[in-house]
């Protein structure tokens, strides 16, 4: 099981000490060559300049693999010492031998202990024990990660992890939530580790702490894993339902036809806690999104959920980098009659809270064929800018002599806080099956019809005007944000008010 590492950066003494035993071999034969006046040790030691090339970006040049290579270069560079100053009684020739053959050997153990895992289990428990005496820790759980102690026990645990398995067993849970940061970015996974860390996940009462846990196991490619992360999907905390979809998602759609059932069976549980998909905005693979764009024809509360996913999700991404493809294709989403309409609703109201409805796409929302919602969307958008638009007055009167409620309620709503006329609206949302909603579709419909009505000097509202069912007011949108949506206070006027034809 394989995923990407985090980059961990060596302290600059790691580095100077890696480069000073790459180069310690090319400067002592240097040093012997000038000594002797020997070209023979001049040679060999511009030579010793190239294996360095191969393991000069490694971590460390006493760790494997660079230091099977760097032994070999040691013990080469003494070969050729002892062929060319065989039978030489000076000193100085003596002791740089002895460098030759101290320093291989000594590198040859480190060798050997990294490779048996002595080493690198000395420096964990080190770590572990270097965590287990802290006493001052951060109050956000998410710090815990960034840790220094937690980024070298990570280092050191790459090979053996074994004795962060102990600080589990610790009652305090900034230990455990730190322990189960070492994990986050693990390079490879040998069998069973990764169960392991999951079935302690499971037993972490501290939502914060299980939150870290499930960040842990994200990326790896094991159907049991994956399984036991889908299980996470409904954990009562909103925290690590989130954490659970994020680490389910992090590689990039790899494990979508694994998650896919476990996401789906979240989204259309009755008794789910969650809106949307937690921890999806911004993540969502190309595959999610297929599925999530047809799941939006399904009825509640699958279908609300899946679009209220995708709108989050592509808010985000409009937002963070403004992809112009991706406008152009929600653009055509919008308009598309394939699309579902609960879709195409939201596309059309995220577009125009993002400033990206330009004069013709509303020209086109206008149209016959897009569904009501979206006219009368592009019809307010059009009445803020000149009240006195024929295009979405005339929008207005078609949808406003339709038999529905709704419908009728939002209309007044534009017609009361945009445009100034008397619908009798209070303020406070209305059922659309009371009787003072009835009295406002009567209101609505006698506009519609006899082209006339009380407009009042009412102050328009640009943030939309409230309790509207069919176009709900955005945190993130306002007409101020729209160059071509700036409000413009009515003129005021009084029409005749048209026989009531009930």
């Amino acid at each position: 099981m394989k995923r990407q590492a985090l980059s961990l950066r060596p302290s600059p003494s790691s580095r100077l000490l890696h480069f000073g035993v790459l180069l310690l071999p090319c400067a002592l034969l240097a040093g012997v060559g000038f000594r002797l006046g020997s070209g023979s040790l001049l040679l060999a030691a511009a030579a010793s300049m190239l294996p360095l090339m191969l393991v000069a970006k490694a971590p460390a040049a006493w760790r494997p693999p660079a230091s099977s290579t760097v032994i070999l270069l040691y013990l080469a560079a003494l070969a050729v010492l002892w062929t060319v100053t065989h039978g030489v009684l000076d000193p100085a020739v003596g002791v740089v031998r002895g460098l030759f053959f101290i320093i291989a050997t000594v590198l040859l153990a480190i060798h050997d202990l990294y490779r048996t895992g002595a080493e690198p289990r000395r420096r964990a428990r080190k770590w572990c024990g270097r965590l287990q005496a802290r006493r001052d820790w951060p109050r956000d759980s998410a710090d815990l990660r960034r840790l220094p102690e937690v980024y070298a026990l990570r280092d050191a645990a790459e090979i053996e992890p074994g004795p962060i398995f102990d600080l589990f067993r610790d009652p305090r849970a900034e230990v455990r939530g730190a322990a189960f940061a070492a994990f986050i970015g693990r390079p490879s996974w040998r069998p069973r580790e990764a169960v392991a860390v999951l079935e302690e996940a499971r037993k972490t009462p501290e939502p914060e702490v299980r939150a870290i846990a499930v960040a842990a196991l994200g990326g790896i490619d094991d159907p049991a894993v994956t399984s036991g992360l889908i299980s996470f999907f409904q954990d009562p905390s909103a925290v690590v339902r989130s954490a659970a979809v994020t680490a389910a998602l992090v590689d990039g759609g790899q494990r979508w036809n694994m998650a896919r059932d476990g996401v789906r069976a979240m989204l259309a549980d009755p008794q789910g806690r969650d809106a949307s998909l937690p921890g999806a905005a911004g993540a969502l693979p190309v595959v999610a999104i297929c599925d999530f764009t047809v799941w939006a024809f399904e009825g509640d509360p699958l279908g609300a959920r899946s679009v209220r996913t995708l709108i989050e999700h592509y808010n985000r991404v409009l937002q963070t980098t403004g992809d112009y493809d991706l406008i152009t294709d929600l653009t055509n989403q919008a308009l598309d009659p394939a699309t579902a309409t609960v879709l195409r609703v939201e596309l059309a109201g995220l577009l125009r809270s993002l400033g990206l409805l330009t004069p013709e796409l509303l020209d086109r929302m206008t149209n016959a064929d897009q569904p009501g919602p979206v006219r009368l969307l592009a019809a307010e958008a059009m009445l803020v800018v000149d009240p006195d638009h024929p295009d979405g007055l005339d929008v207005l009167r078609g949808l406003g002599r339709q038999p529905n409620r709704e419908m009728a309620l939002s209309i007044a709503g534009i017609l009361q806080h945009r445009l100034g006329f008397d619908m009798g609206l209070t303020g406070e949302p209305l059922p659309p099956t009371g009787k003072p909603a009835g009295d406002v579709a009567k209101r609505v419909m006698a506009w519609a019809v006899g082209r006339g009505g009380d407009r009042r000097s009412a102050t328009p509202t640009p943030e939309g005007f409230p309790g509207s069912p069919l176009i709900p007011p955005t945190p993130h949108s306002t007409d101020a944000a729209v160059p071509f949506l700036e409000a413009v206070p009515p003129p005021l006027r009084k029409l005749a008010d048209p026989p009531n034809p009930w």
